[in-house]
């Protein structure tokens, strides 16, 4: 035999599962329970994304003398529009 196991060092816990062990039994169906509007959307995935620019827009706003001006968002809109539209264009494609 290429490995020897001294049967002793283990436990065997036997037909009982862990949540019977610990005293803990599920009391349904955790898909279907109420979750608040604020646990809702902390959940989702896009939350993260929002906050996210809204902290980088709150550092360049707070740092910068003309980022919160309407020249400097039109220069970054502008390059962010013809980009925005190919990925629109690009995920319409990879969908369908």
């Amino acid at each position: 035999m290429f490995f020897e196991f001294d049967l002793e060092l283990f436990e065997f816990v036997g037909d009982e599962s862990v949540s019977e062990v610990d005293g803990l039994t599920p009391s349904g169906d955790e898909r279907i329970t109420y979750r608040g509007p604020i646990k809702r959307l902390l959940v989702s995935p896009e939350i993260g994304a929002l906050i996210g620019a809204v902290v980088v827009w709150a550092f360049f706003w707070g740092n910068g003398d003309k980022f919160g001006t309407a020249g400097s968002t039109a220069n970054f809109l502008d390059v962010a529009a013809p980009l925005g539209i190919m990925a629109v264009t690009v995920a319409l494609l990879m969908i369908g």
